[in-house]
């Protein structure tokens, strides 16, 4: 099965692959993007993964939402208030976005770095078919923030 956002964005398996080749990983499955952003994390710096996936995501242009096999834009189409992603991206985001509703990025908050961050929920928002959240369960990319640590 590929990912929800691929072509637009790589496979972990092509990211690890390439990551491998350009970084000269000694292991034996090259393609595997736990090991090879471990390796690179004991290498360089604990968030150097993590800095080099934020990079990748800036460039990336986003999918055609209106084509007919497009996940996001397939997704968009439902009337729900609640969208709930593992990615990153904010592709789902721009998708309701593209269907003219008013939708909102949260991120789970379970690490210093986040805790303090604003909440749509902090204010009197409610959410609502055409005021959708798209809640990310492992974080998002933030505009201007290639760290994790907000730098």
């Amino acid at each position: 099965m590929q990912g929800a956002s691929f072509p637009a964005l790589p496979l972990g398996s092509t990211i690890a692959a390439d990551w491998a080749r350009e970084y000269n990983y000694p292991g034996d499955n090259p393609k595997n993007l736990l090991e090879v952003a471990e390796f690179l994390a004991i290498q360089f710096d604990l968030y150097y993964p993590r800095e080099l996936i934020l990079k990748q995501l800036a460039r990336a242009a986003p999918p055609d939402f209106n084509a007919i096999d497009e996940p996001h834009g397939l997704l968009a189409d439902l009337p729900l208030p609640l969208y709930l992603t593992t990615n990153y991206d904010d592709f789902m985001v721009q998708a309701l976005k593209s269907r003219q509703r008013d939708a909102h990025r949260e991120l789970f908050r379970w690490n210093k770095w986040v805790e303090n961050q604003r909440s749509v929920f902090d204010t009197d928002f409610r959410l609502t078919v055409d005021h959708p959240v798209v809640f990310h369960l492992h974080g998002h990319t933030i505009p201007g923030v290639t760290r994790a640590d907000g730098k």
